[in-house]
């Protein structure tokens, strides 16, 4: 088994296709389908059920995939440390930011760190904090800027900066501070599951 083979299983398993996978892989069909076949009897476990449209992957195939994703993601790292040894700043950066803060946090910085950085191929998305803590875990992130505490024996929290935590009830306009005990909330409008300020919310 080799690097090559994991990223094609790893390609097969996001597009769901051979051919499209192949086409992302810059290799032939019959290259790509070779080399997993070549994997999956050296393992003696079959991955992908083809016989399925779209390709699926078995429960064992699911499995594997996971720790393929790690084993692949730490290779990249490998190669991302030796690149900092020599004094590089070179490769991939993955950040995965909460929608609710994303539009005012990301133009303080991001612009200013890709220029910084232009051999540094910076990749930004938006997820829910369940989302960015499972991406994390599974090693498909690098950073994850989420709300915390999260108390998570498995990720690392540094703290950036503090934000004020505002609340607005119309019945109590005009007052600079109210006490929680004394708020309406009998008619809250919250986010919907997955995002960590509903849940703030409801803790308050």
């Amino acid at each position: 088994m080799n690097i090559q083979q994991f990223q094609y299983v790893l390609a097969v398993a996001e597009n769901k296709h051979f051919e499209t996978a192949a086409e992302k892989c810059f290799v032939t069909q019959s290259t790509l389908s070779t080399m997993i076949s070549r994997l999956e009897d050296e393992i003696g476990i079959q991955i992908f059920d083809r016989k399925k449209k779209p390709v699926e992957m078995t429960s064992e195939g699911r499995i594997l995939i996971e720790q393929l994703k790690m084993i692949v993601n730490e290779i990249d790292k490998l190669q991302e440390l030796t690149s900092e040894i020599k004094g590089e700043v070179k490769g991939n950066l993955s950040i995965a930011v909460l929608p609710t803060i994303a539009p005012f946090l990301l133009p303080l910085f991001l612009q200013n760190f890709a220029s910084r950085f232009p051999d540094l191929n910076i990749v930004v998305e938006e997820h829910t904090t369940a989302e960015i803590l499972n991406r994390i875990k599974s090693r498909e992130l690098d950073i994850g800027i989420i709300s915390i505490p999260i108390h998570d024996v498995d990720v690392t929290e540094h703290k950036l900066y503090d934000e004020p935590f505002v609340f607005y009830d119309a019945a109590s306009s005009g007052k600079s501070h109210v006490a929680v005990k004394k708020l309406d909330m009998s008619n809250l409008c919250l986010l919907e599951e997955g995002h960590c300020m509903r849940t703030q919310i409801i803790k308050l």
